[in-house]
């Protein structure tokens, strides 16, 4: 462990995340690293978190911060602050299995190798997320399997640095890997026994960063760029390609025939499914219908009369222990009916009451007890107008004075009916007694009101 090693951790809004990479980094094994960590003008609380981390960095650490520029220029302003032999990026929201570093190392000393790759893994499904393969341009020419957490020799940089004309776009690390082979013949090689642990964000739509055409809009714009040195197999490669993308669309044409065939035998399936329900909703209805009818027969409700004590007495006989509950169970079966029956009492008050309500009933004449209480000198004028609204609904009208009433409010009130005066005792039941006699005997029907 004599090779000083670069770890270049970028961060951009990973709180969530960050101090979960830096420490799986200070539990490498290989302990000659320098750390170096920047970040990008995150808005969330990144920067306060790494700051707190660091302390307890067992190595020497860079810190920077500085207003957001992306992944490029920051990736380009780490390769600036190198210091070791080697070097590697990580992002922030991946981290490390403890003998990475330490794997990846002996990786390039034992085949001499300016580039270290290995597999990318998704730890939250257990499971490989990009398998690698041993190094060959013409399959990386197609697709590119060599992560940007890969170990890389500073002595074969040589002034390469990641394109800015990428920026924003997607496929720099790409590029800077396809570089470092065919401009700077790096050696790149596979260790097929380490993984990088790597976060896969689901995504809700799809923007034009992650479709389809845009990767191969930049993927092609990638290529472009050793095509004067390449052009044989940068041609090839297009070509194997277009083949992908064809297998792909007849794969996606027989797909959605069969997604299509699929969908038509449910519609089908829902659609008998629906009709046996109708069906099955409608026998139900009609056995319903069928079992009201049996339980309400007299030849039902006769067999289970007879039936029910049977199988109880065959039941109490099996366990005397039994009968218990079976009276108790009949004794509340009593308290109910009884309660639904009326008692004979009752129906005989009852027949003595609608008896009496048909003698009394009466559709003669109706008249009208107008009762009086006045304590003012005059009759108030309200008390009169109520009076004249009630005579027109009634066919006789008789004036009952609680108290005294001057001369000529007797006279007004006597243009409506008859007018009696009595002492202030009793108010209406007394005024009631005073009148009612005389109308029974006169056979009207009487309305009383009251006015204070």
């Amino acid at each position: 462990m004599t090779k000083l090693i670069s770890v270049v951790v970028t961060c951009y809004n990973h709180e969530n995340y960050i101090e979960q990479c830096l420490r799986s980094i200070f539990n490498q094994t290989y302990r000659n690293l320098e750390l170096i960590v920047l970040d990008d003008g995150s808005t969330d609380s990144s920067n306060q978190i790494i700051q707190e981390v660091l302390k307890d960095s067992p190595f020497v650490t860079t810190f920077e911060s500085h207003k957001n520029i992306g992944v490029v220029r920051t990736r380009n302003k780490g390769l600036n602050l190198l210091n070791g032999d080697y070097f590697l990026f990580v992002d922030s929201d991946d981290f490390l299995d403890d003998r990475y570093v330490e794997e990846l190392f002996d990786c390039a000393i034992n085949h001499q190798a300016d580039i270290v790759y290995c597999d990318l893994f998704n730890f939250e499904k257990n499971e490989v997320y990009l398998k690698a393969q041993e190094f060959e341009l013409h399959s990386l020419l197609v697709s590119n399997y060599i992560s940007n957490c890969s170990l890389v020799k500073k002595a074969i940089l040589k002034g390469i640095y990641y394109d800015e004309k990428l920026s924003g776009k997607k496929l720099e690390d790409y590029d800077f890997f396809l570089n470092l082979i065919i401009n700077k013949g790096a050696k790149a090689v596979y260790q097929p026994n380490t993984k990088l642990n790597y976060r896969v964000f689901e995504k809700d739509s799809i923007s034009k960063r992650d479709s389809v055409r845009y990767h191969y809009e930049i993927y092609l714009e990638v290529l472009e760029k050793y095509l004067d040195k390449l052009p044989h197999d940068i041609y090839q490669a297009v070509c194997d390609n277009l083949l992908i993308l064809e297998n792909r669309l007849e794969d996606l044409i027989n797909h959605h025939s069969e997604v299509t065939d699929y969908v038509k035998r449910l519609q089908k399936e829902r659609g008998q499914l629906e009709r046996r329900k109708y069906t099955q909703a409608k026998q139900l209805e009609d056995a319903h219908k069928e079992m009201e009818l049996i339980r309400g027969s007299l030849s039902y409700r006769l067999g289970n009369a007879l039936v029910t004590p049977i199988k109880t007495a065959g039941v109490i006989a099996k366990n005397p222990k039994a009968i218990k509950n079976y009276l108790r169970a009949l004794k509340v079966k009593v308290v109910q009916l009884r309660r639904r029956i009326t008692p004979l009492k009752v129906r005989q008050l009852r027949r003595l009451r609608n008896s009496q309500r048909s003698a009394l009933s009466y559709n003669g004449k109706k008249a009208l007890v107008y009762v009086i209480f006045e304590s003012e000198a005059h009759l108030q004028e309200y008390k009169l107008r109520f009076l004249q609204a009630l005579v027109p609904l009634v066919d006789d009208v008789i004036v009952v004075v609680n108290g005294q009433l001057h001369d000529d409010d007797i006279n007004c009130l006597e243009n409506y009916g008859r007018v009696l005066t009595r002492d202030n005792k009793g108010y209406d039941t007394a005024a009631l007694e005073r009148v009612s006699l005389p109308l029974v005997k006169t056979s009207l029907r009487i309305t009383i009101s009251s006015s204070w």
